[in-house]
C-alpha cells in the first residue's frame, strides 16, 4: 500500500513531537481585547477532579506550556469529560474573555469552495492532524490567558482551543504549511488530498508528508482515510 510505504519513509509524522523543541514557524496567536480585564473567582472542585487538575497543570508546566501567573486577568477553570472515557480534562472557561476579544476575519474554507477543482479527481485521502500545542501566544497577550484554580493562577504560553480566533489562527498556520502543494486542501485540522491517478496520489501524499515532517506536525493514522 502506498501510504504504508510513505509512513515508513516519514515515521516522525505518526509520533507526537517533542514538546520542548522550538516551533518551526512564525505563526503566533493574538488576543486583542476591549474593556476591562476579565476577572472570576476560582470554582470549587470535587476531590477527584481537583487531583486530576493539579496533575495536568503540573505536566503542562513541565512542558513549558503553562506557568504561574501574576496577571490581572483570571478566567475560571472548567473540567470537561474526555470523550469515551471516565477521565476529565482541565480547560479555561474563556467565554467572558471571548466576548471581549475582537474577532479575526481570516477565512476558514469549506469543501464547497473547492468542488470545481475536484471534478477530475478520482482518488481522495483525508488526513487528520493531531492538534498539539504548536502555536505560541503573542508575548503581550499571555497574561490574558490566565486561569484561576483553587490552588494557583496560571497562564498559557501556547494557544488553547477554547480561545475564540483559535480556529482562524490554526487555519492561517495550516495554510502556511500546505501552501503550494498540489492537490492539497486544508480545513483547520483536516486535510483533503485529491488525485487524478495513482502516480499523482503517491506524489501528493509524499510532498504533504514531507511538509508535515518539516513543520514537526503529526497525524492521527486511525482517523485518516487513504485512497478512497
Amino acid at each position: 500500500m502506498i501510504f504504508h510505504k510513505l509512513l515508513k519513509e516519514f515515521p516522525s509524522i505518526t509520533k507526537l513531537p517533542n514538546p520542548n523543541q522550538p516551533v518551526k514557524h512564525n505563526t503566533v496567536h493574538h488576543i486583542v481585547t476591549k474593556g476591562p480585564p476579565v476577572v472570576a473567582k476560582p470554582r470549587r472542585l470535587a476531590p477527584d477532579r481537583l487531583k486530576i487538575a493539579k496533575s495536568e497543570f503540573q505536566n503542562m508546566m513541565h512542558l513549558g506550556h503553562l506557568r504561574p501567573s501574576k496577571s490581572n486577568y483570571a478566567s475560571p477553570l472548567h473540567m470537561v469529560p474526555k470523550k469515551g472515557t471516565l477521565d476529565w480534562r482541565p480547560v479555561g472557561d474563556y467565554r467572558t474573555l471571548n466576548s471581549q476579544t475582537l474577532k479575526e476575519k481570516y477565512p476558514i474554507p469549506c469543501i464547497a469552495d473547492f468542488t470545481a477543482e475536484l471534478h477530475e479527481s478520482k482518488i481522495f485521502s483525508r488526513i487528520d492532524l493531531i492538534k498539539a500545542y504548536q502555536i505560541p501566544i503573542h508575548p503581550e497577550d499571555i497574561n490574558k490567558t490566565a486561569i484561576c484554580t483553587p490552588f494557583d493562577l496560571f497562564e498559557s504560553t501556547r494557544m488553547q482551543f477554547g480561545l475564540c480566533n483559535a480556529s482562524a489562527t490554526f487555519q492561517r498556520f495550516i495554510d502556511e504549511v500546505t501552501r503550494g502543494l498540489p492537490g492539497v486542501y486544508a480545513f483547520v485540522d483536516d486535510i483533503l488530498v485529491a488525485s487524478k491517478n495513482h502516480e499523482d496520489y503517491y506524489q501528493h501524499l509524499k510532498t504533504l508528508f514531507s511538509r508535515l515532517d518539516e513543520y514537526c506536525l503529526c497525524i492521527n493514522v486511525s482517523k485518516c482515510i487513504f485512497g478512497a
